[in-house]
């Protein structure tokens, strides 16, 4: 059990006390303890802040994971400055409309769904390529920001396996658009 004693920490030259007020156990461990914060000289604030022992994070376990790493993903991705045209500019995208069909796209994948996603995955994006070229440095980033999001959010097997999905996607996709050009080729030439 986690002592009921306070702790003084200094942050930006100031004092706050804690004071434990929650503990959170997990069998005969403590996996979190969430505090009343007060400044050395004022009662007690009127916020309350929640700390971790440890970063335990849970792996991606049901749909609702899915709805919060693509929700969260696709927030840095309408922000990012590489990236981000192609969602707001080029397709302007619907995201009443499209975020289901990603959710359900990665429930599909993750966890085999049936009906989850029924979708034609690489139509869409041959109409974005027309539009506008996508390049290497695109797929980079994309897999870049979803990579971030899940060990944001996430640890386990099904993160590392929506990790690899989404490098076989970027892959594949970018094979499928740009052709050969962007695949390490190695040939072999018979010496004489």
């Amino acid at each position: 059990m986690a002592s009921k004693s306070s702790t003084n920490i200094l942050a930006n030259n100031e004092i706050f006390i804690l004071t434990p007020y929650f503990v959170i156990n997990f069998g005969n461990e403590v996996v979190g303890v969430e505090y009343f914060v007060c400044h050395e000289n004022t009662e007690r604030l009127h916020d309350i802040f929640a700390f971790k022992l440890n970063n335990m994070k849970q792996d991606i376990q049901s749909r609702s994971d899915v709805k919060l790493l693509i929700e969260h993903f696709y927030s840095n991705v309408v922000n990012d400055d590489l990236i981000a045209i192609f969602f707001n500019e080029v397709a302007s995208v619907n995201w009443e409309k499209h975020m289901p069909i990603m959710i359900g796209f990665w429930e599909f994948i993750l966890f085999s769904t049936p009906n989850a996603y029924t979708g034609s995955v690489m139509t869409p994006h041959f109409h974005l390529h027309a539009l506008k070229a996508l390049q290497p440095q695109h797929f980079e980033r994309w897999l870049h920001l979803f990579n971030r999001s899940v060990d944001e959010l996430f640890e386990g097997v099904k993160a590392e396996d929506a990790k690899l999905a989404a490098q076989n996607i970027a892959a594949t996709m970018k094979y499928k658009l740009m052709g050969s050009a962007t695949k390490n080729i190695m040939t072999i030439e018979k010496i004489d």
